[in-house]
């Protein structure tokens, strides 16, 4: 807790081979106007030089943490969550960026509101940092449809640590560990939302149909182990056509556009929000004095 009575909130970043990415992701992380944070860094078996840029921060808030091993997002964050020493824990992955009152903002609404998470949107971005769209966290309309789909953007989660100790990630969904956790915790979990982006979320205009299928195996699999108990026996069965049908037609246009998919849930900016991206944008990528 700090001085001035705030809650602490800890940064929790695991990486891996992002040398490309990492300074600008830790820069946001120093431009937040909240003063009570820490940050874990976890490097998942980098070969590049990402460990020595993590490594390089003289900082007593950051502590750096290295095995020499891949396991997987989902390990790293569990073994996170066991050296956290603050009631909230913050999401962040390692090529994304937080506006600077992300923390500010997230822990006032988490704290107002008695939620167990707080989810927001995001401003979406390319490898060149040009925002070309905004994706949203969304309440489900019903457990059918918290089946089907991720409904919390990730990297924007807080939430308590508390919650999280009860409710580790599974190591068996890899790219959907998180719509798994979210399943598995649907009934019993207590959601707030900020309906405005908190990162600069990086992601490709065009999504690579092996992610797709990663995902679609692992959400197959969610279906099948959750769906009985979210929507019955019929349900599921309902839901396990639907990820089929949804996987043939995401086949179908990669295919016919030789090699790529649109990436889903993204709605292109209003000239008001480009405009306030790329301003807060530029700020954060100017070197501090």
């Amino acid at each position: 807790m700090a001085r001035d009575g705030s809650p602490g909130v800890t940064i929790l970043m695991p990486f891996r081979n992002a040398r490309s990415t990492l300074e600008l992701a830790l820069r946001s992380i120093f431009a937040q106007t909240y003063p009570a944070w820490e940050a874990i860094l976890i490097d998942d078996g980098s070969d590049d030089n990402s460990y020595e840029i993590a490594a390089s921060l003289a900082d007593g808030r950051v502590t750096v943490l290295r095995d020499g091993r891949q396991r997987g997002l989902a390990a790293r964050l569990n073994e996170g969550m066991t050296a956290v020493d603050t009631p909230y824990v913050c999401r962040m992955d390692a090529d994304d960026i937080m506006l600077p009152s992300r923390l500010e903002r997230s822990v006032r609404a988490i704290e107002a509101s008695g939620a167990d998470l707080l989810a927001g949107a995001a401003y979406v971005m390319d490898d060149k940092l040009a925002v070309y769209g905004i994706i949203e966290s969304r309440y489900p309309k019903s457990p059918f449809q918290a089946l089907l789909h991720s409904w919390l953007i990730h990297p924007t989660v807080l939430g308590r640590t508390n919650w999280f100790r009860r409710h580790p990630y599974s190591l068996a969904f890899p790219g959907s560990e998180d719509h798994e956790l979210w399943c598995r915790t649907f009934f019993d979990t207590r959601l707030a939302l900020i309906p405005t982006p908190l990162i600069y979320y990086r992601r490709p205009r065009r999504q690579s149909l092996r992610k797709f299928w990663r995902a679609y195996a692992s959400d197959v699999r969610i279906a099948f182990i959750h769906g009985p108990r979210m929507v019955g026996p019929g349900g599921a069965a309902l839901a396990l056509g639907v990820l089929t049908a949804r996987m043939i037609v995401r086949t179908a246009t990669w295919l016919a556009l030789a090699g790529s998919t649109p990436s889903g849930g993204i709605r292109p900016p209003t000239v008001e929000e480009l405009r306030s991206a790329d301003l807060h944008l530029r700020r954060i990528m100017q070197p501090s004095s």
